[in-house]
């Protein structure tokens, strides 16, 4: 049977509940709840921890205390809740309470809505996204999810106040002078503020306010309001011919004349693009005092992997960049100053960052996360995931590739002569600038997709494209490419050809193999016999280093 008096711990909630239950505005017994429910949602955690107290054990909780303020909080938690179970546990629970509850309170499921706007300004740092609604009293309740675009489209903030969008609306312009407000379609207003929310509940570490994600329940029930069915675009990677025509209208500008035929400068501005194109709303013309620090003091040092005299040449080139993009995007001069502004900030930091001794790339989000032991784990992955298995990586040998010629055996008739194309191509192209070993590698990799998709060949696809797309996959697999030696460029000029990342892509989904981004170091083809002595032989020898 339910107690009509709660345990002395519990004094304190059913205090908060009872004057939340009969304050002014509904919204503050909403907001507690939804706090309360909070502390019982899974939040992104390293080793799969889960919530202390679960949503059951609050709502047992409150079942056990037959109280005005627990029927309140019951009421809100079923109509919150998107556990269909538990709303019609709870359903059952009311039907025995007797306190008289607000008439709103009983006809919750009846909120409408009133609207959806969305703010935006000129660099574009993030929007916020205004749900507006009327509560069955007639009460207004406005939800501002601020959706970041420096940290990855993710909720960074979201809050509820109690006034309607009307009289929201001037205090943005009070914050904000430059700031667009329009209405927004409301299913799209969903679907942008459902991914969000999903993305955010994935970052780790998890981002927190004072109301994020406190105020989570709420503000999801809200954005239930909106119809749903809208569809966002999907992203999709700057084509191989976009970015090449990028990088040639930065060439030919003023703006960038003076780093014309200079390799380094040249991987720096690859990189920049890597960065605008994969972070954020994936423009790399928009650049921001935000979104420069964080190239400069995070992502550029742990990303890059370049000697610091490389390194040291890039807020230079940044700054060009930076006057180019703005002067394309038509952007403001005083925004344009705070952009070049937050460059003269950050750039000492980046100095400095750049000469430490540090972990990059997956090493540094490693460091930041895992344990050491976790991390040799993730090392001795990556090598199982370059070869393709555990059994595979214990009988690795690094015997030298034979000088092996191309097996035609099983490719239909048909694609034939433009396989021998791509294979005379590659085999120039190992003559000239690689070794036997690499050739055979080509040879073999060419082999593995003329049987892996025989139709691809029957089309228009170019085998010069094609071919150069296989060497570079090799050579990358084997650790062959980098700046200081073989360069991409370099191997990708006797094809006559800019770029093969787009081909590359198409490539390994060919063979079932995870893409991957312009990363430093091997890009792995899961298969030993694509890779040449030398690299099974530093994969032993790290192998072994681990195992010891």
């Amino acid at each position: 049977m339910p107690r009509t008096e709660p345990d002395a711990e519990l004094q304190p909630l059913m205090q908060l509940l009872k004057r939340a239950l009969y304050a002014d505005h509904p919204l503050e017994l909403l907001a507690l709840v939804s706090g309360l429910m909070a502390t019982a949602m899974p939040r992104p955690s390293l080793r799969g921890e889960e919530p202390k107290v679960s949503l059951d054990h609050l709502v047992g909780t409150f079942e056990d205390v037959d109280l005005a303020a627990t029927t309140a909080a019951l009421h809100v938690i079923a109509e919150l809740t998107t556990d269909e179970l538990m709303t019609a546990r709870i359903r059952r629970t009311l039907r025995a309470r007797q306190q008289p509850m607000p008439q709103w309170l009983r006809d919750l499921g009846r909120t409408e809505l009133i609207g959806v706007h969305e703010t935006s300004e000129e660099l574009d740092d993030g929007r916020n996204v205004i749900v507006d609604v009327r509560l069955p009293d007639g009460s207004a309740v406005a939800a501002v999810i601020y959706i970041d675009h420096n940290i990855g489209m993710v909720v960074k903030d979201a809050f509820t106040v109690d006034l309607p969008f009307v009289e929201l609306r001037p205090r943005f312009a009070e914050i904000e002078p430059d700031i667009d407000i329009a209405g927004i379609d409301p299913a799209l207003a969903r679907a942008k503020i459902v991914r969000a929310v999903e993305i955010g509940a994935m970052t780790y570490p998890p981002i927190e306010t004072e109301t994020w994600p406190g105020q989570r329940a709420l503000i999801d029930w809200m954005v239930r309001q909106l119809p749903d069915g809208a569809e966002l675009p999907e992203w999709e990677p700057m084509s191989d011919g976009d970015q090449a025509a990028l990088i040639d209208d930065f060439l030919g500008s003023s703006y960038g004349q003076r780093y014309v035929g200079s390799e380094p400068h040249l991987q720096l501005l690859e990189s920049l693009l890597w960065f605008g194109t994969g972070y954020g709303t994936c423009d790399p013309l928009r650049w921001s005092p935000v979104n420069v620090e964080v190239l400069l003091v995070d992502w550029f040092p742990r990303k890059v992997v370049a000697p610091v005299e490389e390194l040291t040449l890039m807020p230079a080139l940044l700054r060009s960049f930076i006057r180019y993009a703005h002067a394309k995007r038509g952007i403001r001069a005083d925004n344009r100053t705070a952009t070049l502004a937050s460059v003269d900030r950050w750039e000492p930091e980046y100095q400095a960052l750049i000469r430490t001794d540090r972990p990059q790339g997956a090493e540094a989000l490693a460091r930041m996360l895992l344990t050491d032991d976790q991390i040799e784990d993730l090392m001795f992955e990556e090598l199982v995931d370059a070869v393709g298995g555990i059994e595979t990586l214990d009988h690795l040998d690094d015997e030298p590739l034979p000088d092996e010629p191309f097996d035609p055996s099983g490719v239909p008739d048909e694609i034939l002569p433009k396989i021998l194309e791509m294979v005379a191509l590659c085999d120039d192209n190992a003559d000239a600038l690689l070794d036997v070993e690499h050739r055979t590698a080509n040879r073999r990799l060419i082999r593995l997709l003329a049987l892996a998709d025989p139709g691809y060949f029957r089309g228009r696809a170019s085998a010069r494209t094609s071919a150069a797309a296989v060497s570079w996959m090799v050579a990358r697999a084997n650790d062959t490419i980098s700046p200081y030696g073989l360069t991409s460029a370099e191997l990708l000029a006797t094809f006559g050809v800019a770029s093969v990342s787009d081909r590359a892509h198409r490539f390994r989904r060919m063979l079932d193999l995870p893409d991957h981004g312009p990363v430093p170091g091997p890009i792995p083809l899961g298969r030993p016999e694509l890779l040449v002595s030398e690299a099974r032989g530093e994969i032993i020898a790290e192998r072994d280093g681990l195992r010891t």
